[in-house]
């Protein structure tokens, strides 16, 4: 390729001024951060196109061969570069790890927002031809595109090209390429919840469907023949029809029957299991339901957009978009995404002028794909949920993306592989040579020549190489498949014989899916400083009255399911140590607490707190959780005593964590001693504080999280138990006897890293160091 078409920088806009801004043809993109993406400009001339259709036919179409081979040829013999203002399609270059670079060819496409035409053509006459609202506001005027860097565009043209199921719009302003993103990107979590009070009327709600598409989420799936028309026009294939072609002329007829029945035998198996593959997941991905939106209107999941504010059904629902939980909290099962079958909490999103952030909002975001259990409302009003994603831009939609478009595989064996040719290809150059020459000097015709000279490429690279591949990985994948070992790539049995290093998860693969209960280590306030004194192995035998206690029986996110508590395993365990109860009443008692329903935790036996010289029962409402999120290595929850006029905040998390944001004065000075003693042992530690705050329920909603998990009192440690699996010493022994790296990837603090490692041999005999990846830089995955 020449240099012309090499990735260049980034274009700086910095004047619109610039005639490099107004009449560029190239520009860095960022729609996948693993891939360094340049998107270059090109305009079709039709001269171009008629010549080279010519000399194709003229040909006999082997320039058509090439062009499959290599579509950028096509390109750049009928195209030209240009700038993006007049170009109808676009060459999308992406590197990955500066060693592989993959090319895709899209056309742009000039969209009027008012033209909804095809949407119409789909069915949608009935639910939204014979409507016609009036305009109650200025945003029914017009319907604009919510940008990835948090700008809108307004206008009711617009130019696109879609790359790998995303939307990139063509911003004539600033003269760049910006992906289309979801109506949360640049707002705040109080303009979501305007936009929800109104949802959008029927007119504009068609816009919308038409900027953002439907909410589907196809996997294409390719007809048998054109898989086989692909198989077959594979270049190792067209090579074995040449070679089949000369050795009939020779002829050497068995050999070629040989060769015919192989390669057939190749390409049909091929064939099968790709179209087993694409039917498998598109059976897995594909998915639609009736939805029902507030009020009271039903319609299909396919046309939803983002906007639309649901209704939430009482018993739960499979979610078919990206939502934020408007009101009321949810109970959902997020195994979808996160492979774990644990119910999580999800509650409504705050009404704070704050901007809103994914990640830092997940409490309060119901994701496509994932199972609501149940949800809850205080007097019986609907749970309600404003979408905010469909489609291919859905967190199960960028999963599907990953599986449709994967990190391309620099397998070693595949760059040996192609060596190996190449050095075959030059033997046969000069064999090539040699034959010409020795044939000619003895005066042979010129078809004995030719037929000789084919002859030796024909040996030199074997004919049968693709065929002996696949059945050897057929063959492979069978005796896998005895194993009870699936391998959905068989591209990747090559390969797996060569593997020097395995990286494990730890929680659920290496371990226990849950945790067991070890002991707690309570502060002992009887000195000064404040240390931490012996540890209490059954923290039912805690005092009620006891903060530890207390925080260890409120502090979590569980919720009743048919009765039967469910949440998190460590939130369980923990709760079901102190022996309490968890209710969740059906009937509003707001005087009590102030506000709507609580969670209320109480003990079991009698105990009483003094109020103004009155018994009162010691019961615990629940008024405000904070959900646990990796970034802050924190969860909390706001309480409220029966008879008490303040709130109490418990947190536990890191003990790392706390440390900082609890009082220096509370904070033990024996600390770290004690954290590493049990962290070596292999035990996981957990710290719990509280404070008090002298607020009202209405003040605690408009105050942010950092403002209630500061001035903290250290209340003590909770020591819980991973065991580990009965299979995970074995197989690590064996795979370390074998020199081959044994890596647990995760994400953690210092103390509950050394938890992990200790783990690893606690209770069981010592099966060597297992090391953890990239601590420090935090380049590692999460662990749920």
């Amino acid at each position: 390729m020449s240099n012309d078409d090499e990735s260049q920088p980034l274009i700086e806009y910095a004047s619109f001024q610039s005639q490099e801004t107004l009449f560029n043809c190239v520009q860095t993109i960022n729609t996948d951060p693993d891939f360094n993406q340049v998107v270059y400009g090109y305009r079709k001339r039709r001269w171009r196109v008629i010549l080279v259709h010519l000399l194709s036919i003229l040909t006999c179409g082997i320039p058509y061969l090439f062009f499959h081979w290599c579509p950028t040829w096509l390109l750049y013999a009928t195209s030209i570069r240009c700038c993006f203002q007049i170009a109808d399609q676009v060459l999308v270059i992406e590197t990955f790890q500066k060693k592989c670079k993959s090319y895709f060819i899209h056309k742009i496409i000039d969209k009027n927002v008012a033209d909804a035409s095809g949407l119409l053509n789909e069915g949608f006459e009935d639910e939204f031809g014979g409507e016609k609202g009036s305009l109650d506001s200025a945003d029914d005027l017009y319907t604009p595109l919510h940008l990835d860097d948090g700008t809108k565009l307004n206008v009711q043209q617009y130019r696109y090209f879609r790359h790998k199921k995303q939307h990139l719009i063509w911003d004539a302003i600033r003269a760049q390429w910006l992906r289309l993103a979801g109506i949360e990107r640049g707002v705040t979590c109080a303009q979501i919840h305007a936009t929800a009070a109104r949802p959008p009327c029927s007119e504009r709600r068609l816009r919308i469907l038409n900027i953002y598409g439907l909410n589907e989420i196809k996997v294409p799936v390719q007809s048998i023949l054109t898989l086989i028309i692909l198989e077959v026009f594979n270049p190792f294939y067209v090579f074995q029809l040449f070679t089949i072609a000369v050795w009939l002329a020779e002829p050497y007829y068995y050999y070629c029957i040989a060769i015919i029945l192989m390669s057939t035998f190749g390409v049909a198996t091929s064939v099968i299991q790709t179209k087993k593959n694409q039917e498998s997941l598109r059976a897995t991905v594909e998915a639609a339901d009736t939805v029902e939106l507030w009020g009271g209107r039903r319609v299909p999941s396919r046309a939803l957009c983002p906007g639309d504010v649901l209704a939430l059904p009482p018993r739960g629902c499979t979610l078919l978009c990206d939502a934020a939980l408007l009101t009321g909290a949810a109970v959902v099962n997020e195994s979808m995404l996160t492979g774990e079958s644990v119910p999580v909490t999800k509650t409504a999103l705050p009404r704070i002028d704050k901007e809103f952030d994914l990640k830092e909002h997940t409490s309060s975001v119901l994701f496509c794909g994932t199972k609501v259990i149940q949800t809850r409302y205080y007097t019986n009003e609907p749970v309600k949920a404003v979408v905010l994603r469909t489609g291919y831009s859905t967190s199960k939609g960028e999963l599907v993306r990953s599986i449709l478009y994967p990190v391309p595989a620099d397998f070693k064996f595949d760059r040996d592989s192609y060596k190996f040719i190449i050095i075959l290809a030059c033997i046969a150059l000069v064999g090539l040579g040699y034959t010409v020459a020795l044939k000619t000097y003895r005066a042979m015709t010129v078809r004995e020549i030719i037929i000789k000279a084919l002859d030796i490429i024909t040996i030199v690279v074997p004919p049968a190489l693709p065929a002996a591949m696949t059945v050897g990985r057929l063959y492979a994948v069978g005796r896998l498949k005895k194993a009870r070992i699936t391998c959905l790539n068989t591209r990747a049995v090559n390969v797996s014989g060569s593997l020097d290093c395995i990286c494990f998860d730890k929680t659920g693969t290496l371990t226990e899916d849950g945790l067991d209960m070890w002991g707690v280590v309570p502060v002992s306030t009887a000195s000064s400083p404040p240390i931490l004194g012996r540890p209490q192995r059954d923290p039912r035998l805690l005092n009620d009255l006891h903060e530890l206690k207390i925080g260890m029986a409120s502090c979590h996110s569980l919720t009743l399911l048919n009765g039967e508590l469910g949440g998190d395993p460590l939130d369980l365990k923990m709760f079901e140590s102190t022996s309490w109860l968890l209710e969740e009443p059906d009937v509003p008692e707001q005087a009590n607490y102030d506000m709507l329903i609580p969670t209320v935790v109480k003990p079991r036996g009698a105990a009483n707190i003094n109020v103004d010289d009155l018994h009162v029962p010691l019961e615990v409402g629940i008024v405000q959780q904070y959900q646990f999120a990796s970034q802050l290595q924190r969860a909390s929850v706001a309480v409220r005593l029966l008879g008490e006029d303040v709130l109490r905040v418990y947190c536990k998390g890191a003990p790392e964590t706390l440390r900082a944001l609890c009082r220096p004065d509370t904070v033990p000075v024996n600390l770290d001693e004690v954290l590493s003693s049990y962290a070596e042992k292999g035990y996981r530690v957990i710290a719990m504080s509280t404070r008090i705050l002298e607020v009202t329920y209405k003040q605690l909603q408009k105050m942010k999280r950092e403002e209630v998990e500061i001035d903290l009192e250290f209340l003590g440690l909770v020591i819980m138990e991973n065991r580990l699996k009965p299979a995970t010493t074995s197989i690590i022994r064996e795979l370390k006897e074998a020199n081959i790296h044994v890596v647990m990837i995760t994400e953690v603090d210092r103390g509950e890293f050394l938890s992990k490692r200790g783990s690893l041999s606690a209770n069981n005999e010592e099966i060597g160091p297992i090391h953890q990846k990239n601590y420090d830089e935090r380049l590692c995955y999460r662990e749920q």
